[in-house]
């Protein structure tokens, strides 16, 4: 009977993702306390420092496996068939299938371990996820990784958000179970390109919360000609004995579909303005 029929609630409706860009100030915290910064960009390859020492590579495309690593245990790197601009734009329904090779090198004793990998990765379908820094609507992206010689298979299943151009949420689950989620806290941007209307109103506003606001409290600016708005929240106050007074804010900006994210240190100069000294 109809009032019996079940019916599946579609994913926010998103229009095709394009290929993410990544800038030095781009960085992504998550719960289990990892936090991935970039170091720098070049052509489509971008690296990463991770913590204790960690740092790795990959392309443009966060969705696909990390080209090389290394740790104080271990460096590895691996070569792939896949072409970087693999499943995008990200659209419900894209595939790619490929192959791969991880080559691993022991920092003790030089041991090396070679595996074959064979990867499938396919845009799901949309999803709308809650986290620590904000809701985002997402693509939901699952790929699965068999190996030879064999080992568990893989379903690692990413929540990506092209507001950010990263991963919210990331599930990796094995046919052993094993399960490992992780889900974003926070993350900061490079400085986004704005009209020259926005930079002058993104700016008096700074200037005016950062004199007059008390610390926790967000001034908004909106320019109803790009339709670009932002918040500027000064977190704490503290003085320097070389600068002064300063305080640190965070400034978070909506423009062109995408989110910004800045954390700055500003300072009062001696003709009473605030200039960042940070970021």
């Amino acid at each position: 009977m109809l009032g019996c029929t079940s019916q599946q609630v579609a994913g926010p409706a998103l229009p095709p993702a394009p290929l993410p860009t990544f800038a030095v100030g781009n960085s992504f915290s998550f719960d289990d306390g990892r936090i991935e910064r970039v170091a720098g960009t070049t052509a489509s390859l971008v690296r990463w420092r991770g913590q204790n020492g960690f740092v790795f590579t990959t392309t443009d495309n966060v969705l696909l496996p990390r080209i090389a690593w290394s740790d104080t245990d271990t460096r590895g790197e691996r070569t792939m068939s896949a072409n970087s601009g693999s499943l995008f734009p990200l659209v419900r329904g894209n595939s790619v299938s490929f192959r791969a090779v991880r080559h691993v090198v022991e920092s003790r004793g030089g041991a090396v371990t070679d595996i074959a990998e064979t990867w499938q990765c396919r845009v799901d379908d949309t999803a709308s996820v809650a986290t620590k820094a904000g809701d985002f609507d997402t693509f939901r992206v699952a790929c699965t990784l068999s190996t030879v010689p064999p080992g568990p298979t893989l379903t690692r299943t990413f929540f990506y958000a092209p507001a950010i151009d990263y991963y919210v949420r990331r599930e990796d689950r094995t046919d052993t179970g094993e399960t490992q989620v992780i889900t974003l806290t926070g993350y900061t941007t490079a400085e986004p390109a704005l009209p020259a209307e926005a930079v002058r109103q993104r700016a008096t506003v700074r200037q005016a919360a950062l004199e007059t606001v008390a610390s926790g409290e967000a001034v908004v600016w909106h320019d109803g000609a790009s339709g670009m708005s932002g918040t500027v929240r000064p977190v704490s106050t503290m003085q320097s004995p070389r600068r002064g007074w300063c305080r640190l804010y965070e400034e978070s900006i909506q423009a062109n579909t995408h989110r910004y994210h800045m954390e700055r240190v500003a300072c009062r100069t001696r003709g009473g303005s605030w200039q960042s000294v940070s970021g």
